[in-house]
């Protein structure tokens, strides 16, 4: 799998951070030389779910659930509590499996105000380095039944609860990639064009699930797709940068903020 496995949850990811809403005002006194204490905001809750996009340490910068809880809670105007679940390596099978069975990940996701996901790329990466058009068919065919299973997980666990749902697709990696480019043209169509079914089978089941679906792959690689993301990659030319991590956050917060706002 091209996206770095790590062992487990990150100290840094797996513990909540409470973000607060910038620029709030306390009210005037009532009584002349006494003001009334003040009723801080009950914080939002955001849940990260995802694999190396999410959690991956490297650029040693903030992750994007942290950005765009921060932005959240500015437009929002309460503080965002941010518990980044993300963990690298991890398929749609896996954070399937994780929603329906870890008492941690479900207790985080009932109630939740937020709910952000990126996953899916991990089950074509044993696909990646060759051109097997049987391996790619097979992991994309589930990608887009586990992606649907997920999210109604997750619904069932919020219940009549309103929360934002937001789920981003991937930029194409491999564009300028040099252990990638001495496989050829060939290669690099075809890994797009499975690269574009993965994109729509997410973007299917989000929409399905009254979420919406942010475009990574034009924010990263153009208007057409065909453009080196490396300006916002880490070196590994896979994992987003201080950067990309920044361009990731804006894209979800100009998916709006529906239904809470």
């Amino acid at each position: 799998m091209w996206i770095a496995s790590l062992a487990g949850l990150l100290a840094a990811g797996c513990g909540a951070q409470t973000i607060p809403a910038a620029g709030r005002i306390s009210a005037p006194p009532i009584l002349a030389g006494r003001e009334p204490a003040a009723t801080p905001a009950t914080p939002l809750s955001m849940v990260a779910l995802g694999d190396s996009i999410v959690a991956y340490p490297a650029c040693g910068c903030e992750s994007y659930p942290q950005i765009y809880g921060r932005l959240a809670a500015r437009a929002l105007g309460r503080p965002v509590t941010v518990r980044n679940l993300g963990i690298g390596g991890t398929t749609s099978a896996d954070l399937l499996q994780s929603v329906r069975s870890d008492s941690a990940v479900r207790a985080a996701l009932r109630g939740a105000d937020i709910v952000t996901i990126t996953i899916g790329i991990n089950d074509i990466g044993s696909c990646e380095a060759g051109a097997d058009l049987e391996c790619y068919g097979a992991a994309s065919g589930a990608l887009g039944p586990n992606v649907e299973a997920i999210l109604a997980e997750i619904g069932g666990l919020e219940a009549s609860h309103r929360y934002i749902l937001r789920e981003t697709d991937y930029y194409n990696h491999v564009i300028g990639k040099a252990d990638r480019a001495e496989l050829g043209p060939s290669y690099q169509l075809l890994f797009a064009q499975q690269l574009t079914t993965v994109n729509s089978a997410i973007c299917a089941a989000v929409t399905a699930h009254h979420g919406r679906c942010v475009d990574l792959l034009t924010a990263f690689n153009g208007p057409a797709a065909n453009q080196d993301a490396a300006p916002f990659l880490l070196p590994d030319h896979v994992h987003p940068s201080a950067e990309g991590n920044r361009i990731i956050a804006a894209q979800i917060a100009a998916a709006g903020y529906l239904p809470l706002q």
